[in-house]
């Protein structure tokens, strides 16, 4: 079974999470979920897709850069704040955001290509966090 999840932070928010296999067999499942999550924070289907466009190369790229035989999960946290939709995905091990196989693009080009704020950091020992966020819709 795949745990989601719509807890109290510590600051109050209510985000909700998804932790899958770090597994590419469950990148359907993530988008099902971005999809879901974006619809019910108030994104307009524009929105959606780009969000569903960064789950897709932030959940592939974690899976690119996990180390051989890693069987940790991949933890997608979705939120409303200060007139955006955020999202955070936190891996245990690296996130590739390198080139997609031949193409001159890399995951990262395309990111921020789709969203204006995306932000990184490492986690001890040699995990990752990934943020994206996109805006709601004015009106």
């Amino acid at each position: 079974m795949v745990p989601v999840s719509a807890p109290t932070q510590t600051d109050g928010r209510r985000s909700l999470t998804l932790a899958v296999p770090c597994d590419t067999g469950y990148l359907v499942l993530a988008r099902i979920f971005a999809t879901a999550a974006g619809r019910a924070l108030g994104l307009d289907e524009t929105r959606v897709e780009d969000l569903k466009i960064g789950v897709t190369e932030v959940c592939s790229g974690a899976i690119a850069g996990a180390p051989d035989g890693l069987s940790d999960l991949l933890r997608l946290e979705i939120w409303r704040h200060d007139g955006h939709v955020r999202l955070q995905l936190r891996s245990v091990g690296s996130i590739d955001l390198g080139r997609l196989g031949d193409e001159e693009v890399s995951r990262l080009d395309l990111l921020l290509a789709l969203f204006a704020d995306v932000r990184f950091e490492s986690e001890p020992p040699g995990g990752a966090v990934v943020g994206l966020s996109v805006p709601l819709p004015s009106g």
